[in-house]
């Protein structure tokens, strides 16, 4: 084999080794913003669902009474504050 080819062989290689950690770092760039995005995503959806179940919760326990002795309906005392206290207790 002649020498002079196969320096030619190598001055190929030689060249484009960079360029092919250049369309690895564009490419990790993009795949690193979708994954990301997809963890984003799937907390935001968490945080809706555990907030629908709150305000689900704080709305039936809001809705419940108490009755006294004569079975008359008694409303809770300070009705704020315990179903905050309520929901912050007893979530998931």
């Amino acid at each position: 084999m002649d020498t002079g080819s196969r320096h030619s062989l190598f001055g190929v290689f030689r060249q484009e080794s960079g360029s092919v950690a250049v369309e690895f770092a564009i490419v990790l760039l993009a795949l690193l913003l979708l994954i990301f995005g997809i963890v984003d995503f799937g907390h935001a959806w968490y945080m809706k669902h555990q907030m629908s179940n709150a305000t689900r919760e704080g709305a039936r326990y809001g809705t419940r009474f108490v009755m006294n002795v004569a079975k008359d309906r008694v409303l809770p005392q300070n009705l704020s504050p315990t179903i905050s206290n309520y929901i912050l207790n007893n979530s998931p």
